[in-house]
């Protein structure tokens, strides 16, 4: 059964520690990480969990570049290795965007 992209982006910050989750959410509301779309508010994040996080990321930044920004935040936050498992298991069509 294929996973959303919700569930997608959900099952990478679960397996981040607690110290790599807020280092994520920093990364969220200080950078622009995908031209056209700006840092997401801190206030947005503040008191966020896990699951949170996912539908605001999903939200701010729509179905595909959800994902595409999910990847980028994980690299850019040294977690490379979680960035590649989902990197593999995203659609094949989004591949081109991280290139």
């Amino acid at each position: 059964m294929a996973r959303t992209t919700r569930g997608l982006i959900l099952s990478a910050l679960e397996d981040l520690l607690e110290v790599d989750f807020r280092r994520f959410k920093n990364h969220l509301n200080d950078a622009t990480i995908i031209t056209g779309f700006g840092p997401i508010p801190r206030g947005r994040l503040e008191n966020a969990d896990r699951m949170d996080t996912a539908n605001i990321v999903y939200n701010h930044f729509s179905e595909r570049n959800s994902l595409i920004a999910t990847i980028i935040t994980l690299e850019a936050i040294d977690q490379r290795s979680l960035a590649d498992r989902l990197r593999n298991e995203i659609p094949a069509n989004y591949q081109a965007d991280l290139r």
